[in-house]
């Protein structure tokens, strides 16, 4: 379990115009193509902000998230922390 302390807020894009911050209990860094070993694209059921899905070279799963259409969304608005 992870303290507040361990965690991190990560502002959106003023140029979404929505002020918000996600609060990230965990950071494992930013990544690039060479990282992943395979990708396949979302499901017709997935949410309409995610993205690709992608196998790092561990196996580890990464789910690609498009904040603009995130920060669009009516239920992520009304979160409350």
């Amino acid at each position: 379990m992870n303290s507040r302390s361990d965690s991190r807020l990560v502002a959106l894009n003023s140029a979404l115009e929505v002020n918000c911050a996600l609060l990230i209990d965990k950071l494992a860094g930013l990544r690039n193509q060479t990282a992943f070993s395979d990708f396949s694209e979302k499901s017709a059921d997935a949410p309409e902000f995610f993205g690709n899905q992608y196998v790092d070279l561990n196996g580890a799963s990464w789910q690609e998230i498009n904040l603009q259409l995130l920060a669009q969304q009516a239920d992520f608005l009304t979160i409350g922390a």
